[in-house]
C-alpha cells in the first residue's frame, strides 16, 4: 500500500499520485518524513523565496504582495500544473505556536466554504524549515481597492452588482458561522470569469472566526493580537465586543457606502479619529460627502440602516442588505440591475397596493367596536349592555422638536409586518464601551493620547451640529455674529422651550441678514411652534423667493402644505428636500415627516423605513424623539407592547423629550398598560403627563385617559370628574370632544342615567359620526331608555 503524504489517503502499488492534491505517492519508508521546501534553479536572488517548491509541491514563481500577516506568491503545483496563490506567514507569527494552532484552525473552517464568490482554499500546512502557509485559488485580476482608486466612485448599478455577490459569499460564510472580520476592498477581488467582468471573489478569511465552537474544540485565541483593518471594523469590533454577522454587514456597507462616494463615512484625519468617531456620531449623509452624487432618495436610507451604530438596528443579514439596496437601487427610473450568477431578484410589491385607505378613528388604540353583551334577562327591566373596556384613544403627537409640528391625523389601524425592532439608541451614556475602544484603539494604533483630546473636542462639537452646513448667509447689514450663531443660538433656546428668547435671536438673524433664506426659515420654525402659521408660511415663501433651491424651505413648505390637506404635495416636497442634500437636521425632520404620513395612509413598511433613516441622521438626541414615538405607534398598532414600551421608555429614561413632548411619551406608555391591564403603573404615567405638558391636547388626554381607568375601576365620581375636564380642556379638538363625551355617556349609563346617557352619546356621535362604537351604545342606551 501506498500513503499519500499529504492527505493520508491510501492506494495500491500500482498508483503514482494521489487524486485528491495530485503528491506523488511513495512507499511507507519513502514517505515517511514531511517535504522539505527545496530550491528550485530557477531560484530569483531578489526574493530566496522566488522559484522554491514549497512542501514539495507548490513552486512559487513570483511575489504578489505583502501584508501584516505575511507575503502572497503565486505559485503552481508541480504535478497538476494548477496556478496557486500562496500565502506564507511572516516568521514571527510563524514562530509562535498558539497563533500557528488558531491559524490552522480557521484555514480549515475557511476551506468549508463553498461558494462562486468565495476564494477557494486548497491546502495549508507548515514546510519543513517551519514555513507556514496556505494555499488557494489563483486570481487574475485586482483589488476592488485599485478600482476605486484609479475610478474613484463607481456607478449605482455596478455598486449594486458588487455588493450582491460579495453579500453571497459572506452569507455562504456565515450559515457556517464563520464571521471575516477583516472585510475590506483590499479583501475583494474584482475579476472577470466566463466572460462576465466584474465578477466577485471575496478573499482572506485567514482571519476569520467562528462563532460557535463544537464541543470538544477548544477555542484558540492570540492573545494581544487585534484582528482587522481600523477604518472598516464595526463599533463592536472597535469595542471589543461579540461579533456576528451582522459586523460583517457593517464592513460590507462601508465599503458600499466607499464605492459610491470615493470616501469613508466618518471624517477624521486618522483611523483614530474614524474609529471613535463611528461610536459617538452617526455616518455623514452620501452627498455631503459628494454632493453631486444622483441617487434615488431610497438607497441612501438602505444604506444607513446597515451602518446603523448599534447590530439590533441592522439588517439581519448581507444578503437582505443587498436585497433592499437592489429594491431601492431599482427605484430609481434608470437603474438597470446587472445580471449575477444568481437568479435575478423580483421587484417589491408596492407597498400599500391593493389597500383600502385607512379611515380615521382606526388608530392603534382607538375605539373597539364590541357587540354590547346584555346581562341576565328581567321581565321589569329592558336589557342592558355592560360596558366594554373603555378604549384609549391613540393622541395625535406634535413634535416641538420638529422645525413645524404638524397634527398628524389618528392613525389608521394597520397590518401586521415582522419587522426587526431598532434598539434605543444609547448616546453619550455609553461610557463603558467608548473606554473600552479608546483603550484598543491606543494598543491598535499608539494614539491614545490623541483618542482622548479628540472626544473632548468632538463632544464641544457636538453641542453645535446641525448648525454649520447648508446656512445661506446672505448679505450682513447690522449686528455681530455670523448668521449660523444666531440660529444656533435660535435652536438652543427652541430645545430648552424658551420660544421668546428663539424668536429674539431668529429675528435678530433675519435683521442682521435679510437675505438669508436659513434666517427666514429659523424665524418661520419659531412662529410655528407659537402656532402663528401665516406669519410662518410667509417666511417660508420668502425663503424660496430668496433660494428657490433651498432645501429646508422645501421641507417647511411640505409641513405647510400637510397642515392645509394636501398630504401628496406635502410628501413631495420632503422629498425634493432629500434630494437638494440639505444639513442632517432637515434630513431627519423630512424623514419624520414622511414615517409620520405614511403611517396615516396604513403604509406600514415604508413608515418604518422612515423613521428608521431620521434616527440614523439625527444630528442630536433631541430629534430622536419623533422617529422613536413613530416607531412605537406602528408597534403599538402590531400588538407588540414590550417592543413599543422599550422604545418610549428610551426616550423617558435619556432625557432627550422636552416636556410637552414627554408628556406625550407618558400618555403612549399609560395607554399600553392600559392595554396589559397594569391600571396602577398607567395612572402613574397619567399623572407623570399632567406634570409635564405645556399644551392643553396633552392634559385633555392625560384626564381622558384617567377617566378611562376610574370607569372601569367603577369610581364613577372620579371618572366624571376627568371626562369633564378633559371635555373642557379639548376646546376645538372633535375628535378629544367625542371621547370625552362617550366617556361621560358610558358614566351615566353605569349609573343607569339612560337619559343622560343618550345626551352625551349624541353630542360624541355628531362629533365623530364616523364612529360605529359610539353609535352602538347611542341605540343600546335609547332602547333601554
Amino acid at each position: 500500500m501506498k500513503r499519500c503524504p499529504q492527505c493520508g489517503d491510501e492506494y495500491d502499488d500500482k498508483a503514482r499520485f494521489c487524486r485528491r492534491d495530485g503528491q506523488r505517492l511513495d512507499t511507507p519508508e519513502s514517505n515517511s518524513a514531511t517535504p522539505a521546501t527545496k530550491l528550485s534553479p530557477e531560484a530569483d536572488k531578489s526574493d530566496p523565496m522566488i522559484g522554491r517548491v514549497l512542501a514539495g509541491r507548490y513552486r512559487l514563481l513570483e511575489k504578489l504582495g505583502q501584508g501584516g500577516m505575511g507575503a502572497v506568491y503565486k505559485g503552481q503545483h508541480v504535478k497538476m500544473n494548477r496556478l496557486t496563490a500562496i500565502k506564507i506567514l511572516t516568521t514571527e507569527l510563524a514562530s509562535n505556536p498558539e497563533f500557528v494552532a488558531r491559524f490552522e484552525r480557521e484555514a480549515e473552517m475557511a476551506s468549508h466554504i463553498n461558494h462562486p464568490n468565495a476564494v477557494a482554499i486548497y491546502d495549508f500546512g507548515e514546510a519543513e524549515d517551519g514555513l507556514v502557509y496556505l494555499a488557494m485559488e489563483f486570481l487574475d485580476g485586482q483589488p476592488l481597492s485599485a478600482i476605486i482608486k484609479r475610478e474613484g466612485p463607481l456607478p449605482l448599478e455596478r455598486v449594486v452588482y458588487i455588493t450582491r455577490q460579495a453579500a453571497e459569499a459572506l452569507d455562504a460564510a456565515h450559515q457556517l458561522e464563520i464571521i471575516h472580520r477583516d472585510f475590506k476592498p483590499d479583501n475583494v477581488m474584482i475579476c472577470r470569469k466566463s466572460g462576465r467582468p466584474d465578477w466577485v471573489e471575496v478573499v482572506d478569511f485567514g482571519i476569520a472566526k467562528q462563532t460557535r465552537v463544537d464541543p470538544g474544540k477548544e477555542s484558540l485565541t492570540q492573545t494581544g493580537f487585534v484582528l482587522g483593518t481600523p477604518q472598516y471594523m464595526s463599533p463592536e469590533q472597535v469595542s471589543g465586543e461579540p461579533l456576528d454577522r451582522r459586523s460583517d454587514l457593517y464592513s460590507l456597507a462601508l465599503v458600499t457606502y466607499e464605492m459610491l462616494t470615493g470616501a469613508l463615512p466618518f471624517e477624521g484625519s486618522n483611523p483614530q479619529s474614524q474609529m471613535v468617531k463611528r461610536l459617538v456620531e452617526p455616518p455623514l449623509p452620501l452627498r455631503r460627502v459628494r454632493p453631486q452624487l444622483a441617487l434615488p432618495p431610497t438607497v441612501e436610507p438602505v444604506i444607513m440602516k446597515a451602518l446603523a451604530r448599534y447590530p439590533k438596528d441592522r439588517y439581519s443579514s448581507t444578503v437582505e442588505f443587498a436585497t433592499e439596496l437592489e429594491a431601492a437601487a431599482r427605484a430609481g427610473t434608470s437603474y438597470q440591475p446587472m445580471p449575477t450568477q444568481h437568479q435575478p431578484i423580483p421587484a417589491p410589491p408596492i407597498v400599500g397596493q391593493g389597500q383600502a385607505p385607512g379611515q380615521m378613528g382606526q388608530g392603534p388604540f382607538a375605539p373597539r367596536q364590541p357587540t354590547p353583551a346584555p346581562p341576565a334577562q328581567r321581565a321589569d327591566t329592558p336589557a342592558r349592555p355592560t360596558p366594554p373596556a373603555v378604549p384609549v384613544v391613540q393622541p395625535p403627537f406634535q413634535p416641538s422638536s420638529a422645525p413645524m409640528p404638524i397634527p398628524t391625523p389618528v392613525q389608521p389601524q394597520m397590518p401586521y409586518y415582522h419587522m426587526p425592532m431598532p434598539q434605543p439608541v444609547r448616546r453619550k451614556s455609553n461610557a463603558g464601551p467608548i473606554i473600552l475602544a479608546i483603550v484598543i484603539v491606543f494598543l491598535l494604533l499608539m494614539g491614545g493620547c490623541f483618542v482622548l483630546a479628540l472626544i473632548g473636542s468632538m463632544a464641544d462639537q457636538s453641542q453645535n451640529s446641525g448648525s454649520q452646513s447648508q446656512i445661506a448667509t446672505g448679505t450682513q447689514r447690522t449686528g455681530t455674529g455670523s448668521v449660523q450663531e444666531y440660529i444656533a443660538r435660535s435652536r438652543a433656546a427652541r430645545e430648552a422651550s424658551d420660544l421668546a428668547t428663539a424668536e429674539q435671536e431668529a429675528r435678530a438673524a433675519l435683521n442682521t441678514y435679510p437675505n438669508s433664506p436659513a434666517a427666514h426659515i429659523e424665524l418661520a420654525e419659531v412662529l410655528w411652534e407659537q402656532e402663528r402659521f401665516d406669519e410662518a408660511e410667509g417666511h417660508v415663501n420668502t425663503a424660496l423667493k430668496l433660494d428657490p433651491q433651498f432645501a429646508p424651505a422645501h421641507q417647511t413648505l411640505g409641513v405647510i402644505y400637510i397642515k392645509r390637506g394636501d398630504i401628496q404635495r406635502g410628501i413631495e416636497e420632503q422629498k425634493l428636500a432629500l434630494q437638494l442634500n440639505p444639513e442632517p437636521e432637515y434630513i431627519t425632520y423630512a424623514h419624520s415627516v414622511l414615517g409620520q404620513m405614511y403611517s396615516s395612509q396604513g403604509r406600514l413598511e415604508d413608515a418604518l423605513k422612515e423613521f428608521q433613516a431620521a434616527l440614523s441622521f439625527s444630528p442630536r438626541p433631541s430629534l430622536e424623539v419623533t422617529p422613536r414615538i413613530g416607531i412605537a405607534d406602528i408597534y403599538s398598532a402590531q400588538n407588540r407592547l414590550a417592543d413599543a414600551l422599550a422604545e418610549l421608555e428610551a426616550i423617558v429614561n435619556s432625557n432627550i423629550a422636552r416636556p410637552n413632548d414627554l408628556a406625550w411619551v407618558n400618555i403612549r406608555i399609560a395607554g399600553i398598560l392600559q392595554r396589559s391591564k397594569n391600571n396602577g403603573k398607567a395612572i402613574d404615567h397619567y399623572l407623570k403627563a399632567l406634570d409635564t405638558a405645556q399644551k392643553d391636547d396633552a392634559r385633555a388626554e392625560s384626564h381622558l385617559g384617567l377617566a378611562s381607568i376610574y370607569i372601569d375601576q367603577n369610581r364613577y365620581d372620579q371618572a366624571m370628574e376627568m371626562a369633564r375636564k378633559g371635555a373642557e380642556l379639548a376646546k376645538d379638538n372633535n375628535q378629544q370632544m367625542a371621547s370625552a363625551y362617550f366617556l361621560i355617556g358610558l358614566i351615566h349609563y353605569q349609573q343607569k342615567r339612560f337619559g343622560e346617557a343618550v345626551d352625551a352619546f349624541a353630542r360624541a356621535k355628531k362629533l365623530n359620526p364616523q364612529d360605529k362604537n359610539i353609535d352602538q351604545w347611542l341605540q343600546s342606551a335609547r332602547r333601554v331608555l
